[in-house]
């Protein structure tokens, strides 16, 4: 009982409140928290490579896979003659940037956050310019940069690059 309790307790620390269903990225901040094993907690930016690197298993890809795929990939590989019924937490404690350039006060790289809305980040960066476009807004997203067109309301997420373009009137 009291392993549940202290397994639960690690739980609230390293989770935050808002689910973590994102995939990680290259830019991402993780942790890992193997319970009762504290010579493997992992914190990590996650590296060009997409890998970070574990004790007693070596190189994780993470790049692509929610915190949940990759804790039970740790505790598939430290099942594997290391420890017995390892119990693994993966958490991402910062998401990498979003940016947003064009005709806002501030262009430039900001600090993501769930749940974030394009007109969020516009307020971000200080607010449109007086020759900001009222529409026509794009972001481009992903690895093949595919560009979507947003508005006020759309979801950003990590990594993606709004822009905003001027008006022509």
């Amino acid at each position: 009982m009291n392993r549940l309790i202290a397994f639960i307790s690690m739980l609230l620390i390293v989770l935050p409140l808002n689910a973590q269903v994102l995939p990680i990225g290259v830019g991402d901040h993780i942790h890992v928290v193997v319970h009762n094993e504290p010579d493997l907690t992992v914190k990590e930016k996650v590296g060009t490579h997409g890998t970070i690197n574990m004790p007693l298993v070596g190189v994780v890809t993470v790049v692509g896979k929610t915190p949940d795929e990759i804790s039970k990939a740790i505790m598939a590989a430290l099942d594997d003659g290391y420890l017995v019924e390892p119990q693994v937490r993966v958490a991402i404690d910062r998401y990498r940037p979003f940016y947003i350039r064009g005709k806002v006060e501030s262009a430039g790289a900001y600090e993501y956050v769930i749940g974030l809305t394009v007109s969020q980040a516009i307020a971000i960066a200080g607010g449109l310019t007086p020759r900001a476009s009222n529409s026509g807004w794009y972001l481009t997203r992903g690895p093949n940069k595919t560009r979507h067109d947003v508005t006020a309301e759309s979801k950003v997420l990590p990594g993606d690059v709004i822009e905003i373009p001027e008006s022509f009137f």
